[in-house]
């Protein structure tokens, strides 16, 4: 598999103070005339020359050449049983991490070890734990200029400083929310991203230390993504991603029909394939399945005994069903523990009811306790059973209604 057009746009603008792909030829530090993605050749090996400009979709392909191995080995990294899972979008946003990082560190990651796992917001969310860049006396820094400590002062050689950096968090940022579909630039928008820090010196070490005191929660950044969908990038599919599964002829026939009652539909047959497949398709945008019906016309449990998945809104209802069993097992408990309550409390304050309970002996009070103990743990396994369908509830709804937006 391929690094996708994402890749290239996300590292391309965090490469380039305006925070845009280059599109026109400059000149580099060295007085070199320099193209996307830092390249001195055009592709067909010709040197690049001042006044040069290219198309996005250009630009793109430019940066993206040269990278294929460096796709493979992130490839490779990954588990068989997830990579049928994984999206065009998701694998750029792990390339993009991997590029940044380097190989080594992203195959020791816990991203890549919850992907691999197959818990993929969990996998993305960790990609902001990398938030730091490190300036080694001696060296140059990010400036170009030699590196200086948290004073100003230019750092002796053997002498790093684990500097907190806004830039590299906000990119790490930009390529976790690419991994989940949404669009980086206006939810990880410079404006929007609270890093606050202070550097502390570790004398056995010989470091400085940046002590991280505020940060952004990934329950927020995806709150306010959740809504902006992934920049549409004129750049056709990459052809290798169809070489598993051929085009079939209910694909060539649906694309035939759509070509037929839409005059301005003007994607290829491959990037209609692409999209139905949900390959490069911004979230939001994705095809409706032929599952998709309203509640009522799905009977509980049909996809199941037919061998398959309920799909959007058949699985939403599905979940809000088991969310409802969830609920009725929570309010079991409550009036079972409640009542047990009672009971015991009775049995302290009444003559009468310590009686009672005394007539049936040691079965009765086991009874009045299991009753409380019993609703207690009923209570709460209802409550998570409702929690987690909810969740799923509300991840089933949004598939089956992100057609509209």
């Amino acid at each position: 598999m391929r690094f996708g057009p994402y890749f290239a746009l996300l590292n391309g603008e965090f490469e380039h103070v305006d925070g845009e792909i280059v599109t026109e030829a400059y000149l580099d530090s060295n007085g070199t005339a320099t193209g996307p993605g830092g390249r001195i050749t055009n592709l067909d090996g010709s040197r690049i020359q001042m006044g040069q400009t290219w198309t996005k979709a250009e630009a793109l392909e430019m940066y993206a050449a040269g990278k294929e191995d460096f796709a493979e080995d992130v490839w490779n990294l990954l588990a068989e049983k997830v990579r049928p899972q994984i999206k065009q979008h998701q694998f750029d946003a792990l390339g993009v991490l991997a590029w940044n990082i380097g190989i080594g560190a992203f195959a020791d990651s816990s991203a890549l070890r919850l992907i691999n796992e197959g818990r993929f917001e969990d996998g993305f969310s960790k990609f902001l734990l990398w938030r730091r860049e490190t300036l080694r006396g001696g060296k140059p820094g990010p400036d170009g200029l030699p590196a200086r400590d948290p004073q100003d002062k230019p750092m002796p050689e053997g002498q790093t400083w684990f500097k907190a950096s806004r830039g590299i968090y906000r990119r790490s940022i930009s390529a976790a929310l690419l991994g989940m579909g949404h669009n980086w630039k206006i939810a990880a928008a410079p404006s929007r991203i609270v890093l606050k820090s202070y550097p502390l010196f570790v004398e056995a070490e010989n470091r400085w230390v940046d002590r991280i005191t505020a940060e952004m929660d990934w329950k927020d950044i995806l709150a306010d993504a959740k809504d902006h969908l992934l920049p549409v990038i004129e750049s056709a599919p990459d052809p290798e991603l169809f070489d598993e599964k051929p085009i079939t002829k209910m694909e060539r026939l649906q694309y035939e029909s759509i070509k037929a009652a839409d005059k301005t539909y003007d994607d290829s047959l491959e990037e209609y394939v692409a999209h139905r497949r949900g390959i490069i398709m911004p979230v939001g945008k994705k095809p409706l399945s032929i599952n998709t019906k309203a509640a009522e016309e799905v009977p509980y449990g049909l996809a199941p005994e037919a061998g398959g998945q309920p799909k959007e809104e058949a699985q939403r209802f599905v979940q809000a069903v088991k969310k409802e069993k969830g609920i009725e097992m929570k309010q079991v408990g409550e009036r079972l523990a409640v009542a047990g309550t009672i009971a015991a409390s009775a049995n302290v304050a009444s003559e009468e009811v310590r009686t009672f309970f005394g007539g049936l002996g040691q079965i009765g009070y086991t009874l009045l306790t299991v009753a409380i103990v019993g609703g207690a743990l009923w209570y709460i396994i209802g409550k998570v059973r409702e929690k987690y369908h909810e969740r799923k509830e509300i991840e089933a709804e949004i598939n089956a209604t992100q057609w509209m937006y």
